[in-house]
């Protein structure tokens, strides 16, 4: 409950286990434990809603996907993965497989592989909504 969330991430962090994500289901009470267990952790309330506006951003762009957690991260398909999310302290990664797909004639893509690269989001602002939709929609189209 209330109570123990906020002691149960004490006990990881005092035992020094590394947390790579921390996942909710949109019930209330589960968001509240994950909120618990972000701010004992040190991680930024700001950056969780973030990454959840880029998460609707990608669903309703892209409609009937699947959302899986690999390699510690939220990973995006539509038969085949077309996008990931990363979380750091200072700022959202949202990643693209498959890059020669995407126009990036402002070069807002970073990354030097050919089929993999990436956007850092800091900030709202920073969710360029009609760049990103245009993307993914490029690459999975």
């Amino acid at each position: 409950g209330k109570h123990d969330a906020p002691m149960m991430a004490k006990r990881l962090l005092d035992k020094g286990v590394k947390i790579d994500a921390l996942v909710s289901s949109p019930a209330k009470r589960a968001k509240r434990t994950a909120q618990a267990f972000a701010e004992v952790l040190g991680i930024n309330k700001d950056q969780i809603i973030l990454l959840e506006e880029i998460r609707q951003l990608i669903h309703q762009t892209q409609g009937e996907i699947t959302e899986e957690i690999k390699w510690g991260f939220p990973v995006f398909a539509k038969g085949k993965d077309f996008a990931y999310l990363r979380f750091s302290k200072k700022h959202i990664t949202l990643g693209f497989y498959n890059v020669q797909k995407i126009k990036d004639p402002d070069k807002l893509l970073e990354g030097e592989g050919n089929t993999l690269k990436h956007i850092k989001i800091k900030t709202k602002a920073d969710i360029k909504e009609k760049i990103i939709t245009r993307w993914l929609k490029e690459i999975t189209g």
